[in-house]
């Protein structure tokens, strides 16, 4: 069930001079939902090519939207699409590099055998 406005009331509309010569309308109104009112204030900054009355009632439906997304529960849904990439790793030194090959990941490391010395290591790791 999606969430709707029953009623609106307008409890204050002002008309300030802005910028240079743009005008600011300030709507102030109480929107009842679900058996309960409440205030919210929207705001529109128009020019000399609009109307006073079609700036106000576009500050009118930003306060509507204002209440709405406070009052009102949204259900939202995503989906993630992931791209794995096939990727190797090395040790070079101290460092862990990293280049694209196959499905597996393939670890490279320098490690210290008890007979043979320093011996680099060769390790594959699949997924299951």
């Amino acid at each position: 069930m999606q969430g709707q406005i029953d009623a609106v009331r307008v409890i204050n509309k002002t008309v300030i001079p802005y910028i240079d010569d743009t005008r600011k309308c300030i709507m102030k109104i109480e929107s009842k939902i679900k058996k309960k009112w409440y205030p919210s204030t929207g705001h529109y900054i128009f020019g000399p090519d609009m109307s006073e009355s079609e700036a106000c009632n576009h500050a009118e439906q930003r306060a509507k939207k204002n209440i709405m997304r406070e009052r009102v529960q949204e259900k939202l849904k995503s989906q993630s699409h992931l791209k794995c990439l096939k990727k190797e790793f090395y040790l070079d030194g101290e460092v862990l590099k990293l280049s694209a090959k196959d499905s597996c990941n393939t670890i490279y490391m320098n490690v210290q055998m008890e007979s043979e010395g320093i011996q680099k290591v060769k390790m594959r790791l699949c997924p299951k």
